[in-house]
């Protein structure tokens, strides 16, 4: 029950995942991925410790073998103009 459970959290991972481009949050650095809680829990008590997901090698793993979680981004470049931040498209930030 409990895999049929994650199956399905994983397929609503994939079309919540894929609606669109998300932004990136300044500060905080870029969306890569988004983890369903089952599948969180699951490998950080698999492991004893939760840990694993600092790591970048087990991460890449994760998702070759879960592509379904992972997200586009749009990585949003600044440019300095005359003293003055804005995107590349020109506009202020």
């Amino acid at each position: 029950m409990q895999k049929v459970r994650t199956q399905h959290n994983l397929k609503w991972a994939a079309k919540a995942n894929h609606k669109g481009v998300d932004k990136t949050v300044d500060g905080i650095g870029q969306l890569i991925a988004r983890i369903p809680p089952e599948s969180y829990h699951f490998w950080g008590q698999h492991f004893g410790t939760y840990d694993c997901w600092k790591d970048k090698g087990f991460l890449r793993e994760f998702l070759k073998d879960n592509p379904e979680c992972m997200v586009n981004t749009a990585k949003k470049s600044q440019v300095l103009v005359d003293n003055k931040i804005t995107d590349t498209s020109g506009k202020p930030l």
